[in-house]
């Protein structure tokens, strides 16, 4: 709870700044981030029409019934498989 609230204050400081206020590694910090859906840090900087493409990503992976890295898998596949097929 400490981790979250930290983000929660100032979304914008570093998840090294966070983890040394909440007593705690820079990478739990960021897998507590990861976990709860947190964007931070340099995060907030990605321009928005990337933040849609991971939320599309994310809900489309949900709908699936697939990991996001699987479902990227599958989209360079099919882009791939098109490009070789001269499509």
């Amino acid at each position: 709870m400490a981790i979250i609230a930290e983000f929660e204050r100032d979304p914008n400081r570093s998840s090294f700044a966070v983890a040394e206020a909440a007593g705690c590694t820079a990478n739990y910090a960021r897998a507590i981030a990861r976990r709860e859906g947190i964007v931070c840090g340099r995060a907030l900087k990605v321009p928005a029409k990337s933040t849609r493409n991971i939320a599309w990503l994310k809900d489309e992976a949900a709908r699936l019934n697939l990991s996001v890295p699987a479902l990227l898998d599958a989209i360079v596949t099919d882009a791939r498989c098109e490009a070789e097929d001269g499509v």
